[in-house]
């Protein structure tokens, strides 16, 4: 749970929010170090929560990884494209 608390820690402190207005550039590598840090949770939540992480592994467009890929930090390409949407995560809150 630790990589997950640095993850969300890590975006705080980022404020991709804010920075979006004044360095786009930037922004796009916090949004790829946050996303590298959820594909890799969702390689080691999976024992745990394994269908939380397989609908996970959908919205980032991301296959099944073995035990080994967890702590590459290149699991996601570069120009990498996610399959979220925000209708995705209201249906998920029910």
């Amino acid at each position: 749970m630790n990589l997950a608390r640095l993850g969300n820690k890590y975006l705080a402190d980022a404020e991709p929010w804010k920075v979006i207005r004044t360095d786009p550039e930037r922004v796009k590598t916090i949004m790829n170090i946050a996303l590298q840090i959820t594909a890799n949770l969702t390689i080691i939540l999976e024992p745990f929560l394994p269908f939380s992480m397989d609908k996970l592994r959908g919205w980032i467009n991301l296959g099944k990884k073995s035990w080994s890929d967890a702590g590459n930090t290149l699991l996601l390409a570069e120009e990498h494209m996610i399959n979220v949407t925000r209708s995705a995560v209201r249906e998920d809150r029910g």
